[in-house]
């Protein structure tokens, strides 16, 4: 085991991410001699979306990386089961044998690995953090089961593991976190040592804006607790086919959304393009929404923009933002705000017609912007 343990601790594993290691961790214990068959381990995470991480391995198959939402561990199925034990802190080691006369069958995975062929089992704690408690798990399908030897093996494995897995998770939450909060490019450009206050590239990207119309009368009219359920669902129909056509958000302004699509391969009606599906992606799911929901109305409006914009880190010393910054932006948000006097959802400047082909477009009028020089041309897709 002295092998395996030190193979734990060395640069080599520590270079794999965690189905790797666990792949060549089990293979390295079979090797040793003792016959795992199955492996589990729960690794928390720190997501929205996703309480922990489960890696189960079984010999000749592919690893299973399964992601268990928050109210997954509400479910009777976890509360059956000797997880539940573990994570509470009512035990830190349990072993069933499967079969034979000392068979303990008492939580039904224990019944589900007896009729997949195993014939012992046994889970630990494994701690993560400041003391948040997961389990890992091996079970074996030779005949006999395992000997009191290879649980002790297991278990000095065990102890090793979960500090590997711990950092792992770090990772794993640094990984997630950034990219909830900041997006997938910009949380990759952070993590790549892009966060000194000031960095940035000037990029050329088509923009795309969306504010709720009536906030204050949907405030007036419902609970704080509807207010931020409305809100989730109105940010859930605009990120998600922005998403899709392969835009970035880059923030949530109370009510308002800021994304980009920047112009890959110098190609800005691609771009364009991309942006106006978006909207009109975003425009028909709201309408869906209203008809589901004639209670709670969903009114928005969108801007549509194309140029240069600054992409990187502003702020002060201690406090930076992520974001675009520059007359495009600006100018974007200002045309949005004449969707209501021109009675539409989606408008655009006339350099993103240009760029995305005029003739999808009409001519809706022309407006002072606030803070810019000049008599706009302002234009609304086609329907």
């Amino acid at each position: 085991m002295k092998d395996i343990l030190n193979w734990l601790s060395s640069p080599s594993s520590r270079a794999l991410e965690s189905k790797e290691l666990i792949e060549t961790l089990n293979q390295k214990i079979i090797e040793a001699g003792i016959p795992v068959w199955r492996f589990f381990t729960s690794i928390p995470t720190m997501h929205p979306e996703v309480m922990v991480r489960s890696l189960i391995w079984t010999r000749g198959e592919e690893t299973q990386v399964v992601l268990i939402p928050h109210d997954g561990l509400q479910q009777q199925q976890y509360k059956d089961s000797p997880i539940f034990l573990i994570r509470e802190g009512a035990r830190d080691f349990i072993r069933c044998k499967l079969v034979g006369p000392d068979a303990d069958l008492s939580y039904p995975i224990c019944v589900d690995l007896r009729e997949k062929g195993g014939t012992d089992y046994c889970i630990f704690v494994s701690v993560f953090g400041t003391n948040i408690r997961s389990a890992i798990s091996w079970t074996t399908d030779a005949p006999g089961g395992f000997t009191d030897e290879q649980i002790e093996s297991l278990n000095s494995i065990r102890s090793v593991l979960s500090l590997r897995l711990d950092l792992e998770s770090r990772k794993f939450a640094v990984n997630e976190l950034l990219e909830v909060y900041l997006g997938p490019n910009a949380s990759k450009r952070v993590l790549s040592g892009e966060f000194m206050r000031g960095t940035g590239e000037t990029i050329y990207a088509a923009i795309l804006c969306a504010d709720l119309r009536d906030f204050s009368s949907l405030s007036e009219n419902n609970s704080p607790k509807r207010i931020v359920e409305v809100l989730d669902h109105y940010f859930e129909l605009t990120a998600q086919p922005i998403q899709e056509e392969k835009g970035e958000i880059l923030k949530f302004i109370g009510d308002a959304i800021l994304a980009v699509f920047p112009a890959e391969e110098n190609d800005p009606h691609k771009a364009c393009l991309a942006a106006l599906n978006a909207a009109r992606k975003i425009q028909n799911s709201v309408t869906q929404w209203n008809a589901e929901h004639p209670e709670t109305q969903i009114h928005l409006g969108m801007a549509l923009n194309v140029g240069d914009v600054v992409y990187g880190n502003v702020g002060a010393k201690d406090r930076l933002d992520f974001t675009v910054i520059g007359n495009a932006v600006n100018q974007a948000f200002r045309v949005e705000s004449l969707c209501k006097d021109f009675g539409k959802n989606i408008l655009t400047t006339e350099e993103f017609a240009n760029k995305a082909g005029k003739e999808n477009f009409e001519f809706v009028g022309a407006r002072n912007l606030k803070g810019i020089t000049g008599e706009r041309n302002i234009y609304s897709p086609l329907k």
